[in-house]
């Protein structure tokens, strides 16, 4: 981890966070985030540490649970609840004969069908409070809403209830299929008002991509959708982006080369605002009020990787940074500063400062 001085670009500290895995176990893309008590918390393979944000100095280091005997595990969620603790979930990787990419390692852990856990560790110290067993390989991240913690397991939607520091499955609402056939698990779910939506196609699929929203007062009203119908391949490594305000979701595909945005009717259903080429690993950040919402993300051309500027109400381009990197950003996000400043990290390691005019 590095902190970054946002007005020179100039590296204030860097904290290693060394990988507590034997030669070749899993090594997956960790997580970090800004907890309201003005700490940094990061986790990597099954470390998690708490950090100072002014030194990078580690304030305390976890080492949170993980299979005996296993060949790795990675804790790919992490979100901040309301009262302070922190909720992250864990995939095993189990055996696996290749390790040459973090890609092969969820292959591996979705043949190994091994559960994953969800770990509540409160934020002082990091004792881990309590563990959920989730019964099932949980590839994408978990989300927060209104008292649960939304999971998409291998086929169905989950929910988790959240009090007191203790979590126990919802047998009032779902399981919700949200998958079928050659799709495969979905990325992390997101919240849309009362609405819970998730994507497939975490890892590469012969079958295009579905959105589904399920209502999270009822679990019998789900719609869903293919914003890409008739694609011979198909794969996201990202979540939705979801524009509450205009209830939009904003999706895309990297295989297929595409991004839509999609209104949700909460009686009708899903219609498809425009589609348009786009080809990205990235998130889709927002940005802008309402009435003149736009999207931020990367987007990969014959001559390299560029970020543009969207028009969300018609997917017309405002905006093109000139090319930044001849390799494309695996999974990252173009973050807005202040002052109009977007900073864009490329898979080379270079960090730019970024300004739309």
């Amino acid at each position: 981890m590095a902190g970054v001085d946002p007005r020179t670009l100039r590296q204030r500290w860097r904290t290693l966070i060394p990988d507590p895995s034997p030669p070749g176990q899993w090594s997956y893309p960790g997580v970090m985030l800004a907890h309201g008590n003005g700490f940094l918390y990061a986790v990597y393979g099954n470390i998690l540490v708490k950090l100072d944000p002014d030194t990078g100095a580690v304030v305390h280091r976890r080492v949170l649970p993980e299979d005996p005997g296993g060949t790795g595990a990675a804790y790919n969620g992490m979100i901040v609840l309301p009262d302070g603790n922190l909720a992250l979930k864990k995939i095993e990787r189990g055996p696996c004969t290749s390790t040459a990419s973090p890609l092969s390692g969820l292959r591996c852990a979705l043949a190994n069908q091994l559960p994953s856990l969800l770990v509540i560790v409160e934020p002082d110290r990091l004792h881990v409070t309590a563990e959920q067993d989730l019964g099932q390989t949980v590839l994408g991240r978990i989300t927060y809403g209104g008292g649960d913690i939304y999971i998409a397991g291998q086929s169905t939607l989950s929910r988790y209830r959240y009090a007191r520091g203790r979590v126990r499955l919802d047998r009032s609402w779902g399981p919700v299929t949200y998958r079928t056939g050659a799709q495969t698990p979905g990325t992390g779910t997101g919240l849309l008002g009362d609405w819970v939506v998730v994507q497939t196609n975490f890892l590469p699929s012969g079958a295009p991509l579905t959105v589904t929203a399920v209502s999270t007062d009822d679990d019998h009203r789900v719609f869903r959708t293919e914003p890409f119908p008739g694609q011979s391949m198909s794969w996201i490594v990202s979540k939705a982006a979801l524009d509450l305000a205009n209830r939009t979701v904003v999706t895309h595909d990297t295989d297929a080369g595409l991004m839509a945005a999609l209104r949700l009717d909460p009686r009708h259903g899903f219609r498809t605002r425009w589609r348009r080429p786009l080809s990205s690993l990235d998130f889709s950040a927002l940005i802008g009020d309402p009435a003149h919402r736009q999207i931020v993300i990367a987007d990969r051309r014959d001559t390299g990787e560029s970020v543009v500027w969207l028009d969300e109400r018609n997917g017309r381009e405002v905006a093109r940074s000139p090319t930044l990197s001849d390799v494309p950003a695996p999974g990252n996000i173009v973050t807005p500063g202040f002052d109009r400043r977007f900073f864009y990290v490329s898979a080379r390691g270079a960090l730019w400062e970024l300004r739309a005019r």
